[in-house]
């Protein structure tokens, strides 16, 4: 029977190239929900781009597999519900926007082509300059043709490989809501970017890929400090108490402290409750920078 709970399954992927000495990708597994938002980052040369190349169909994983959702085959799903917008770009220069648009909806064999470009160029906002040929456009529309062309497909997998590089801000926050729009709509995305800003925005799980293997960022959000906030500003008394009782904690405002790396909250209250301190107003977990984290993990490479 199908497996419903994954749109997309890798077990124990590995890949080499026949130049290097270890492996690209080292018995990687990972699942994907149908909805869900993955984030893939890591210094150039980590394997995302290997990665992506087998998931998409243009490598094959010398072990492993690759198992898709639907009940599909891989040749099935690949054709019909995944695309790619990748890193290089992906149309003809000297044809317009309109005109790349309506060959590659051709390729697609509908018999809307023409309501598809349209509704597309719209999406993308390239309306104004569907005339425009390619090659004479600024870097933040090469960068909308090429997740238009992409978007032709309705995919219910789209996979960005650095698809905001070298924009103007308008354009990235363009992308950046369509693809907040396309994630509310249920479209799986997967994607890669060293703008770790974009990656916290809009990814829901984020994993590294370090030696060949999947680290799952998230996981250590437990660790992220803990932000207790007071009713009223607290006394010196109260702040000498707090820290005899956590050393691990600094005063952020007169009536906020942070505890780092807590992973039990419970057992942390039941201490505090000892002392006399004003009411607590709000307790949040700080947020965990994916940028601090990202060089931490990746200092040693």
């Amino acid at each position: 029977m199908p497996d419903h709970d994954f749109i997309i399954k890798l077990q124990q992927l590995s890949f080499r190239y026949k130049s290097n000495d270890v492996d690209t990708l080292n018995n990687l597994s990972l699942a994907i929900k149908p909805g869900e938002c993955v984030g893939l980052i890591g210094p150039n040369g980590a394997g995302k781009s290997t990665l992506i190349s087998i998931i998409t169909g243009l490598l094959s994983a010398q072990t492993g597999s690759v198992c898709y959702g639907d009940n599909a085959t891989p040749r099935q799903f690949i054709k019909q519900q995944l695309a790619l917008v990748p890193q290089e770009y992906a149309f003809y220069e000297r044809l317009t926007v309109q005109q790349n648009l309506a060959y590659f909806a051709s390729l697609l064999k509908t018999n809307n082509c023409d309501e598809l470009v349209t509704n597309t160029l719209a999406q993308c906002q390239l309306s104004h300059v569907s005339s425009k040929k390619a090659d004479n456009l600024s870097g933040g529309y090469k960068r909308r043709l090429n997740l238009a062309i992409a978007l032709l497909k309705q995919p219910s997998v789209l996979i960005l490989d650095e698809p905001t590089v070298g924009i103007d801000p308008v354009s990235r926050e363009l992308i950046m809501q369509l693809l907040a729009t396309l994630k509310q709509q249920g479209t799986t995305i997967i994607y890669t970017s060293h703008l770790l800003t974009e990656v916290e925005q809009i990814c829901d799980t984020i994993y590294g890929l370090k030696r060949g293997e999947l680290i799952h960022i998230t996981a250590h959000s437990e660790n992220a400090p803990l932000q207790i906030s007071f009713e009223s500003a607290l006394c010196d008394d109260a702040i000498a108490g707090i820290t005899a009782l956590l050393p691990n904690t600094q005063l952020n405002s007169p009536s906020q402290i942070e505890i780092s790396s807590c992973k039990e909250p419970l057992a942390l209250l039941a201490q505090l409750s000892q002392l006399s301190l004003p009411p607590i107003s709000e307790i949040n977990y700080s947020t965990l920078h994916l940028e601090n984290y990202y060089k931490e993990l990746f200092t040693e490479l």
